[in-house]
């Protein structure tokens, strides 16, 4: 004779969800009600995750401004005034605009956190080698535009 076994049946997919009544208590098992978002780390959000590993500097700067008690959920007004000040371009985006805006409402609250894996990793790798080698540039080209050959200084007046 086999043992019975304490394992719920599973449910089949496409179930209707009844609600239940106020007297009824939801079972841990049952796990997170349907609807409902999770908090995570900020850095795990959308706006965070862009921040921390595309424009670093700025996501060190927002976590350095804001308080140690509010290091789970940076305020959003020192998020805009930072990346307001901010010159990079990618801080433009509607991509970021559409984040910032969610940030806003439901704050670090999220549906699954943004984790960094390999191919993401290697994807804001070469975005910041990218930005990197672009900054580069436009510093060699400001150096030479502002620099003045040696030869003006060397030839006599006319």
């Amino acid at each position: 004779m086999k043992p019975k076994s304490n394992k719920r049946p599973k449910k089949p997919r496409r179930t209707v969800v009844i609600p239940l009544s106020p007297q009824q208590k939801r079972r841990k098992q049952d796990g997170r009600p349907r609807g409902t978002y999770r908090i995570y780390l900020f850095e795990q959000t959308r706006l965070g995750f862009m921040l921390k590993y595309e424009v670093p500097v700025v996501y060190d700067l927002i976590m350095s401004l804001t308080p140690p008690k509010e290091r789970r959920a940076p305020p959003v007004e020192i998020i805009r005034a930072v990346c307001a000040a901010s010159p990079d371009p990618s801080l433009r985006k509607p991509k970021f605009q559409r984040w910032l805006e969610q940030y806003e409402t439901s704050g670090v609250l999220c549906h699954r956190p943004k984790m960094p894996t390999p191919a993401r990793m290697a994807f804001y790798h070469s975005i910041r080698s990218h930005k990197l080698a672009l900054s580069v540039n436009a510093m060699n080209r400001e150096k030479c535009a502002t620099s003045v050959p040696e030869s003006d200084f060397n030839s006599p007046a006319q």
